[in-house]
């Protein structure tokens, strides 16, 4: 028994010895060279940026709240009884000052005009004729030809026909300034809002919501609530001239750049 075991244990030694030879020429056959491991191309260097070291004030950031208040705000409102035949800007658009915003009807006043420069037309044509007959009758009395009391007529004649015309030529310039208020410009340079009416309405002065509204964006009043223990910093740079808010800082810096490469 115990020399059968033995020969049994001597079989599976051999056994796995063959095996062994045989793994390792797969493994391992013959010419393999060993290759080292390949970089990842991925893998490259990081560019170091070297500067020369500096010394300067470092500027003191304060963050707050505030409330941005316009410095002018215009109603559009119309000053006349008439309807609107243009609306000339886009709502929400930027407009300048001096932009035509609104045409209103002006016909009617034109037509008012027109008879006016009539009236005054023949007002000057009569005070003319009372001029040459003052002259006449002045003449006549120096010569006993005529009464002082035909003289004092036509003296009286030439005052009329000279008050009307006056009152004439005021009336017609009433009449231009009115028309002129048919054609509605911004006051102000600003963001307009949206136009609460369109062409074909009907507005006049009594109306209680504007036509429109021009709000000045630019510049604005800033008001903020500041903690006590950051006044003194903020005196000692208003004294310097040197305070300024986020957005002047950022404008600076921008207009210190390159034109290339200026972001507004």
């Amino acid at each position: 028994m115990k020399k059968r075991t033995w020969l049994v244990g001597v079989t599976l030694v051999l056994a796995l010895a063959g095996g062994a030879v045989v793994t390792r020429d797969i493994w391992n056959p013959p010419g393999a060279v060993a290759q080292a491991p390949r970089p990842n191309p991925q893998a490259r260097g990081i560019p170091v940026v070297t500067g020369v070291a500096q010394k300067k004030t470092v500027p003191l950031q304060i963050e707050l709240l505030g409330t941005v208040t316009p410095i002018a705000s215009v109603a559009i409102k119309s000053r006349l009884d008439t309807e609107i035949v243009g609306v000339h800007f886009d709502d929400g658009a930027m407009v300048q000052k001096g932009d035509l915003l609104f045409t209103l009807d002006g016909r009617a006043l034109e037509a008012q005009i027109r008879d006016l420069e009539a009236v005054l037309t023949s007002a000057r044509a009569q005070l003319e004729q009372n001029e040459r007959d003052l002259q006449r009758y002045t003449e006549l009395v120096a010569k006993n030809a005529a009464t002082q009391v035909q003289l004092n007529n036509a003296r009286t004649q030439v005052n009329v026909w000279r008050a009307t015309s006056s009152s004439t030529s005021a009336k017609i310039e009433n009449l231009r300034v009115q028309l002129s208020y048919g054609t509605i410009r911004a006051p102000i340079s600003g963001r307009a809002s949206m136009a609460t009416v369109k062409v074909g309405n009907f507005v006049r002065p009594a109306d209680a919501s504007p036509l429109a509204t021009i709000i000045q964006i630019a510049p604005v009043y800033v008001s903020f609530a500041l903690p006590q223990n950051n006044l003194p910093s903020l005196r000692a740079a208003l004294a310097a001239e040197t305070a300024m808010s986020a957005h002047a800082r950022s404008a600076r810096r921008r207009c210190d750049q390159p034109e290339s490469t200026r972001r507004w």
